[in-house]
């Protein structure tokens, strides 16, 4: 009579932790990359947050996106310089579609692999240098994060579009939790 009981206990407990563990996945959990979002980047305010976009790269495999803007706070070092940070999160049904999606989004543009917080990106601008921004996956989630420099300017500034976007992926990467070393 004790075995059947205390088989039970242990089937009960091994549900329980993959239900948790289910919840706690960004594949399952429809709230997750929203979570990644920061709510703030030092010198810059928000503008818009809309935690769930319906999916644009559809044959990719894209469930959803999570997209933030960010507009420099007047007095800030980015002020005259920039003109919008956007940062959005994509969660794919697989890794494979994000890289795929990752490709997409990088072709024609000039790259060079960075480290943030010990994670190799890809930073990433235009030919003319007016956009600049950063990009990774994490197995089926891909990060973009696209800084623009105004309209209409002369010459953007290439180091502060640099430095937005490095600020910008820090604080996601933090809002993500635990950084690999």
């Amino acid at each position: 009579m004790k075995s059947p009981v205390i088989l039970l206990i242990i089937l009960g407990a091994a549900l329980a932790a993959v239900v948790i563990a289910l919840m706690l996945s960004p594949f399952t959990n429809p709230n997750a990359i929203e979570k990644l979002l920061p709510k703030a980047i030092e010198g810059f305010s928000l503008v818009d947050r809309i935690e769930r976009v319906e999916p644009g790269f559809i044959e990719q495999g894209e469930l959803y996106s999570a997209h933030a803007s960010f507009a420099p706070l007047p007095g800030s070092q980015y002020e005259k310089h920039i003109d919008m940070l956007g940062i959005a999160i994509f969660l794919f049904k697989n890794e494979q579609g994000a890289k795929q999606v990752k490709a997409l989004l990088l072709s024609g543009a000039q790259t060079e692999m960075i480290k943030v917080y010990s994670r190799a990106v890809e930073l990433f601008s235009n030919a003319d240098f007016d956009q600049m921004g950063i990009l990774w996956h994490d197995k089926g989630v891909l990060y973009e994060i696209l800084v623009t420099a105004p309209k209409g300017s002369e010459k953007a500034d290439r180091e502060l579009l640099k430095r937005a976007a490095l600020a910008a992926a820090q604080a996601v990467l933090k809002a993500a939790g635990p950084q690999p070393q």
